[in-house]
């Protein structure tokens, strides 16, 4: 899929959340433009902007087809910064931006590399200062202290967490030394995960269904698998979490069966099972 943007006031825009202070990232994306047809033409400037600071610019001319850009960057402070394209050529100009991504200068070994809200992690690093407090950090919605440990003889840490409530996507981890100040950066990627309570009953009782790991803010739509059947929607909060209530639908079958939510922005799905008695 490809967004097109024509003319000066055109913006593309996304808040993306789990950057950490200095971290070093790279922006990679597809970029092109249209064909000069009648008066229009894709003799566009694309701007991409990290909260408002320019980190790329690049001039185009028409029919220019679709190549990758590389630009790295780095942001002063960590949790939430919005990433935007930016058309700056007024008039029937048009550029198109497809296949967006962030990368992250890892020097934080982390694992698993990807999981939900909850899940523990595992987190090593090297060059600290022998025998020192190591302090694992989050940058979820806000930062917050989810492990630390001390280092060996030789400056290694490993250090055991817990991902704590944050949206889907790139969760930023630092690793920071109490006495050095060093600081070793990661990412787990977090994906959304659901739960029903109760996980049994009949038809016309009510479960609530609670999930995590969706964007902020955005709309989530709950169905039910067999027979397919709309639940209803729900939003979630800053940090990607939920809460919503149903009735399990008549015509369900008895035996087991799901419940599924759908991030309407994100795209992302979680499922829980229920058993309908």
């Amino acid at each position: 899929m490809a967004v097109f943007l024509q003319g000066s006031v055109a913006a593309l825009g996304q808040t993306i959340t789990g950057f950490v202070p200095g971290g070093s990232y790279t922006l990679n994306f597809y970029l092109g433009s249209r064909y000069t047809y009648g008066g229009y033409s894709g003799n566009q400037t694309v701007e991409a902007t990290i909260d408002g600071q320019v980190v790329g610019t690049w001039a185009l001319t028409s029919n220019t087809p679709f190549t990758l850009r590389s630009v790295p960057f780095q942001v002063g402070t960590g949790g939430s910064q919005v990433l935007k394209f930016v058309g700056t050529v007024s008039g029937d100009e048009t550029a198109f931006v497809s296949g967006v991504s962030l990368e992250a200068a890892d020097s934080l070994t982390v694992s698993p590399p990807t999981g939900v809200p909850g899940i523990g992690v595992v987190a090593s690093a090297g060059g600290f200062t022998p025998f020192e407090t190591v302090n694992l950090i989050a940058y979820a919605s806000a930062p917050v202290t989810i492990g630390a440990a001390t280092t060996d003889a030789s400056g290694n840490v490993t250090v055991d967490g817990r991902i704590p409530r944050t949206p889907f996507g790139a969760c930023g981890l630092q690793a920071v030394g109490q006495s050095s100040g060093t600081v070793a950066s990661g990412i787990i990627s977090v994906r959304a995960w659901l739960s029903a309570s109760p996980n049994t009953g009949g038809v016309g009782d009510t479960v609530t269904v609670t999930g995590f790991g969706y964007a902020a803010g955005e709309a989530i739509g709950l169905g039910w698998s067999n027979p397919q059947t709309s639940l209803g929607s729900a939003t979630a909060n800053k940090n990607g979490s939920f809460s919503a209530q149903f009735a399990i639908p008549s015509g369900a079958a008895i035996g087991a069966d799901e419940v599924v939510a759908r991030g309407q922005r994100t795209g992302s799905v979680a499922a829980a099972q229920v058993t309908v008695q």
